[in-house]
């Protein structure tokens, strides 16, 4: 349960770097935009931690501490969320606007490849979406399935 409360939290302080913008990558807005943001996920981080490793704390909610090698595989489940996030700005960004006067703006820049039909954008999001969720749930289940966490 350890492992699984860790990846939960893990992936959505990602997520948060994430939703600094829809259409921008972390590349060309970088997290110190928005130092609130910061400050919060510190602090979320931190009230996690706390409950982790302070044993009457990890009493009330039936954890147990972390040990590195353990991080290692919170941070390998939760980090894929990122790129995941990433590859769906690109191809997004990829796709022709319907407003001339909008600034195609660019993956870190350059705009790399044609742009791709409507029908076949929609199609890759969808498939992305879908990969990104049962990645998350067969991660949760693989930890859930841990002994002693």
């Amino acid at each position: 349960m350890t492992l699984s409360l860790s990846v939960l939290v893990a992936i959505e302080m990602f997520n948060s770097l994430n939703a600094l913008s829809e259409d921008n990558s972390l590349f060309t807005m970088p997290p110190w935009r928005n130092p609130w943001l910061l400050v919060a996920m510190s602090v979320s981080f931190g009230l996690h931690c706390l409950i982790l490793y302070v044993p009457f704390l990890a009493d009330v909610f039936g954890i147990v501490p972390l040990s590195l090698n353990e991080w290692v595989l919170v941070i390998l489940f939760s980090a894929p969320v990122i790129l995941i996030d990433e590859i769906l700005k690109f191809v997004k960004l990829q796709a022709p606007s319907s407003d001339p006067h909008v600034a195609a703006s660019s993956f870190i820049g350059i705009r790399i490849v044609k742009p791709f039909e409507q029908q076949w954008k929609k199609e890759v999001l969808n498939q992305l979406i879908a990969a990104k969720n049962q990645l998350l749930v067969s991660g949760i289940k693989a930890l859930v399935g841990q002994n002693g966490s």
